[in-house]
Formats: C-alpha cells, sequence, structure tokens
C-alpha cells in the first residue's frame, strides 16, 4: 500500500470500505496501515480535509437529482448524510454550533 495514494483517496472523499474493496485487503489492514505512528498525523490531516469533499458530495448529489420525487427524496437524504459525515470528519467546521 501506498500511504500517498491512500491519502489522496481519502482526501477525495472515498471510504475505508470503497478504498480495500478497490485495492482487495480487508478494511482492518486499511485502519490498521493508517493507524501506524508514522501515518497517523497525516491521516487525521486528510480526514479533516475530506470533509469538504463531504460537503461537495451533498450539494452536487442536490444539484443533480432526476426531478421524480423519490429521487428529489433520496438525494436529500444521501444530502444529509454526506453533510452528516462532514460533521464528523471536521467537528469543529461542520459539526452542530453549540453557545
Amino acid at each position: 500500500m501506498d500511504i500517498d495514494d491512500l491519502i489522496n483517496r481519502i482526501i477525495e472523499g472515498d471510504s475505508y470500505r470503497k478504498i480495500s474493496k478497490d485495492i482487495g485487503v480487508p478494511v482492518t489492514t486499511i485502519h490498521d496501515f493508517l493507524n501506524k505512528p508514522e501515518h497517523s498525523a497525516r491521516t487525521r490531516d486528510a480526514l479533516l480535509t475530506s470533509a469538504e469533499s463531504y460537503v461537495d458530495k451533498a450539494e452536487d448529489t442536490l444539484i443533480l437529482a432526476d426531478s421524480d420525487p423519490v429521487e428529489i427524496s433520496r438525494a436529500k437524504e444521501l444530502s444529509q448524510f454526506y453533510k452528516w459525515k462532514a460533521s464528523k470528519r471536521s467537528p469543529k467546521k461542520y459539526g452542530d454550533k453549540l453557545d
């Protein structure tokens, strides 16, 4: 595994599950590799950066949805999921704002 490729895929918003499927290794192998001390800081930064990709996915999902009511509903649900994922990856920027 190449750390630069993994980091780029995380930044682009690929899930660990998708990455593991594409390269043919278990998800736990991805987790273990990225959590090694020499990779953990880059992984943490990539996860923060990837939040922006999820916000973009949320917007694109809504913009590109067909006008069919079922597809609009599906797009709204997916958009909410992507925004939730962004809030988990970068809670300071996209998380719930509490006073």
